[in-house]
């Protein structure tokens, strides 16, 4: 790796010429990096810091196919959701204060899991330090890019990327390890009148290809072949090619107007997933799941309530197939989920124990105004795990709810819709100190 710490993310580009669903890419960090701030760097933007289907997996990883029945809150049994979703209010209704749950009333959620509810606790207040510059060769989807449907059609490959543009090799002629898993689409039964895939010309920017994930209808089904909850996602799945000891991780995301159609409901709701990170993955057959889930959360139950970030880690108990310890988690009640704007998400992983790990999430509008949503310090692997050895498997985009929040938006004639652009990765195999690493976050520029 570059001594700059620098990562393999493509050249910047002007907004407005954005032609491509442009960093599908991992990188793999595989040896040390200084990680110190480049002198010559421009000043960073100010950082605002708030308070049953079988799979097809010929071309695939086969661990894929066995994530079916015990990845999600409620998916190790049927979920009590009700036969119909309550009418969808009107969309125009006013706009609320930013609200906060009460401690004394929880609101009744349409999304029941197995275990009790988990803590909310509020975010950092810690400001982000100095950045680095990035300036790395890409894959990219700017011709004849696709989401190729396999086998059964309940899995997909992205075809048609671009060659890389740049040296796989730093000066010093170390080479990178560019593969952390074939990026593919998962859906869990149903077709595409019900979970969609593609890559189509952004509406509003026709010169710009995005990867659209679609939920018109709930397309996974319980036993007895009731319609329960929808999934469509990206896998990054690495398997023993690449144990990452920290990610880094970047994706821009625009979340559509079925979004705004949740705010009428009037349920609360915690579980409506956007990206989930696996240390150690629940259908793998290890001894030590562990998981991190970036939701869209509706914590008041009350029409036109506002939508918000949540995040939690939990543990599987393998002889249930249950997740139902809550190992941390948190709310953030101040900075409302951006509804119908462009925002990239940053992430950053370290694999550590109660004082060494580290899970961060921040949000960068348009507008350049970085916000950290989350800067949470403790386990991001299982507690009894006595030798974790990285993480492996990454949904770093999802679109993943109940059947009850499906059927609301789409019961008003917008279905839930995310568009999501400009994928890239740093994976280091090694924990480097946590103030120079490469993959920390503080190199987010």
């Amino acid at each position: 790796m570059p001594a700059d710490g620098r990562s393999i993310m493509p050249a910047a580009l002007q907004r407005a010429h954005r032609v491509a669903l442009g960093c599908l890419t991992a990188w793999l960090v595989a040896c040390g990096g200084g990680g110190g701030v480049d002198p010559a760097a421009p000043a960073p933007s100010a950082a605002v810091t708030p308070g049953a289907v079988a799979l097809d997996t010929t071309d695939l990883d086969p661990a894929a196919a066995a994530q079916l029945a015990n990845d999600e809150p409620g998916e190790s049994g049927a979920e009590a959701v009700p036969a119909t979703p309550p009418a969808a209010d009107d969309a125009g209704a006013s706009t609320p204060e930013v609200e906060t749950p009460s401690p004394t009333a929880p609101a009744p959620a349409t999304d029941p899991e197995p275990g009790a509810e988990p803590p909310l606790t509020e975010p950092p207040t810690a400001e982000l330090p100095a950045t680095l510059a990035t300036n790395d060769p890409a894959w990219g989807l700017e011709t004849g890019a696709s989401v190729e449907p396999t086998g059964d059609g309940q899995m997909a490959v992205l075809s048609g990327l671009s060659p890389l543009v740049g040296s796989l090799a730093d000066a010093t002629g170390t080479p990178f390890d560019v593969d952390p898993g074939r990026l593919s689409v998962q859906y869990q039964g149903g077709d595409a009148s019900e979970r969609l895939a593609r890559v189509t010309v952004e509406p509003s920017n026709p010169a710009n290809h995005v990867l659209e994930f679609l939920l018109q209808a709930a397309n996974v089904r319980d036993a007895d072949g009731n319609a329960v909850k929808g999934r469509v996602q990206l896998n990054a799945y690495a398997v023993e090619t690449v144990r990452a000891r920290e990610v880094r991780l970047r994706m821009r995301m625009k979340l559509a107007d079925g979004f705004e159609q949740l705010r009428s409901l009037d349920r609360a709701f915690r579980w409506l997933t956007l990206s989930e990170w696996w240390n150690d993955a629940g259908w793998t057959g290890q001894a030590y799941p562990f998981r991190i889930t970036v939701d869209v959360t509706k914590p008041v139950a009350q029409a036109g309530s506002r939508l918000f970030f949540g995040v939690r880690a939990e543990t599987l108990n393998v002889a249930t197939q249950k997740w139902d310890t809550t190992v941390w988690s948190q709310l953030n009640t101040t900075v409302p989920v951006p509804l119908g704007e462009w925002v990239t998400l940053e992430y950053h992983f370290r694999e550590g124990d109660a004082s060494e790990g580290r899970f961060y999430m921040a949000m960068v509008p348009d507008d350049g105004q970085r916000v950290v949503l989350f800067d949470h310090r403790g386990w991001t692997h299982h507690p009894d795990d006595p030798a974790p050895d990285g993480l492996t498997h990454v949904n770093p985009a999802k679109l993943y709810t109940s059947k009850v929040v499906i059927d609301h938006a789409a019961a008003a004639g917008h279905p839930l819709r995310v568009h999501w652009d400009d994928l890239g990765f740093r994976l280091c195999r090694q924990r480097f100190d946590a103030a120079t690493s490469p993959c920390r976050p503080e190199t987010f520029r």
